[in-house]
């Protein structure tokens, strides 16, 4: 939503102050390529629909009686600020953008679970919390939490991601999307590739804990827990017992005792 101090009215010559555009899909204010905005403002059921590319949104607006040229409708184009607060550009009647005026204002707050939401998503998927223009847009668009994290996971960073993500879960059994967004942005800014980072998280503390209790497992009855039993095997990790004693609770365990000779 844009609240506006000084925009277009019915004629040449009357004008609405502090009136809110209220867009239905949002506005793509420093994202790529193009969003449509079609919206509302004024009391009187005013309209804009409009194109957002990187930060300029222009298009056309309309008022009543008759939402058509000349008297009623007309162009306009915006210069949205970097933190999505606030725009200023000019409109004009017909096919013009000015000539008739400048049109300046400030938004204000969305909704604040659509908000939640969208930092959610990101947070989910990405590690990190949306740049203020996605966070204005997606608070401002119809897409689901879920909707949101599929198109964030077909993006080039989520893939960016990955390798050290799966060195996490293949080294250290954890994923670290739930709790380790630091880490996990460290390793996959290095650009070493999966392969390039499980050395360096095996030769961790951490990561010669999850392999010595592996070990143990294979030892003892005769399988790796990582995958099947990952939450056992973090159990353990987390346990606060050396490996001996690890090893002596496995010793006295039903499986141990079950086992085949």
């Amino acid at each position: 939503m844009i609240a506006n101090n000084g925009g277009n009215g019915i004629g040449r010559t009357a004008g609405i102050t502090n009136s809110v555009i209220r867009d239905n899909r949002g506005y793509g204010a420093g994202l790529p390529g193009q969003r449509v905005v079609r919206g509302s403002y004024g009391p009187d059921g005013r309209r804009i629909e409009a194109s957002a590319v990187e930060d300029v949104l222009s298009g056309r607006w309309s008022a009543p009686p008759s939402y058509a040229e000349p008297g009623h409708a007309g162009r306009f184009r915006f210069t949205i600020s970097g933190d999505c607060r606030s725009f200023s550009g000019t409109w004009g009647f017909g096919p013009a953008e000015s000539g008739d005026g400048a049109w300046t204002g400030s938004r204000v707050s969305d909704d604040p679970t659509r908000a939640a939401m969208v930092i959610a998503a990101y947070r989910g998927t990405l590690c990190r919390d949306p740049e203020r223009g996605a966070l204005a847009y997606w608070a401002g668009a119809s897409v689901s939490q879920a909707g949101l994290e599929a198109e964030l996971r077909a993006s080039a960073e989520y893939a960016a991601l990955q390798p050290a993500r799966n060195a996490y879960l293949g080294i250290l059994a954890r994923d670290p999307v739930l709790g380790d967004c630091q880490g996990l942005r460290y390793w996959a800014g290095t650009g070493l590739g999966q392969t390039g980072i499980e050395p360096h998280l095996g030769a961790s503390d951490e990561g010669r804990r999850i392999r010595g209790i592996r070990d143990l497992y294979i030892e003892l009855l005769g399988r790796d827990p990582l995958g099947l039993d990952t939450a056992a095997l973090r159990h353990w990790a987390i346990s606060g017992l050396t490996l001996d004693g690890i090893r002596q609770a496995i010793l006295a365990s039903d499986e141990y005792r079950r086992r085949p000779r």
